[in-house]
């Protein structure tokens, strides 16, 4: 429980220091010659001091506590800025960066407008950005999640669904979804 709290307690700094990074994990295609044409963001909290928080012991104690949606918009601005440095380097031709949602994020009035916003103010073209929700976020609410997905489709962002299979879908809806 003192972890938890201390979690909870430095989160807002540890965003206003720049504590948490990210690291893109390439995502390989076979089928276009092992090229990778797409990283998915991963968020890390590495303190002043230099130890790591890892992500297991950080984000359900931000799920719990309501603050997720904090760390997921910083998330989507250090990827934009990512993205906004290199956009002109010739080995990030065409690649994709997809980052994480939580589910919390979809309760949001404003997600799509908020999420558009950032990507709007680093100048990042559309379809360089895949939003990546998990499973259970897509069929907690399918009829939700379907309209916030074409949204964001005409917003310019891909979507994907992470962890797909761990939870109870189906392939069936999965074939329905835009």
């Amino acid at each position: 429980m003192s972890k938890e709290r201390e979690i909870i307690k430095s989160v807002d700094e540890a965003i206003a220091n720049d504590e948490f990074h990210i690291f893109l994990q390439p995502q390989h295609y076979l089928q276009h010659e092992d090229r990778v044409l797409s990283a998915e963001a991963l968020v890390r909290w590495i303190k002043k001091d230099g130890t790591m928080v890892y992500p297991n012991d950080f984000i359900p104690v931000l799920e719990r506590n309501g603050l997720i949606t904090k760390l997921d918009c910083h998330v989507m601005e250090l990827a934009c800025r990512f993205i906004s440095r290199h956009l002109n380097d010739r080995w990030f031709d065409d690649i994709v960066i997809s980052v994480n949602v939580s589910k919390v994020d979809l309760r949001l009035s404003d997600f799509i407008e908020y999420y558009t916003g950032i990507r709007n103010k680093y100048n990042i073209p559309d379809g360089r950005i895949e939003i990546e929700f998990t499973e259970s976020a897509v069929f907690e609410d399918y009829y939700v999640f379907k309209q916030i997905m074409l949204r964001l489709h005409k917003s310019g962002f891909f979507c994907s669904i992470d962890d797909f299979g761990t939870g109870s879908s189906s392939l069936n809806m999965l074939k329905s979804m835009p």
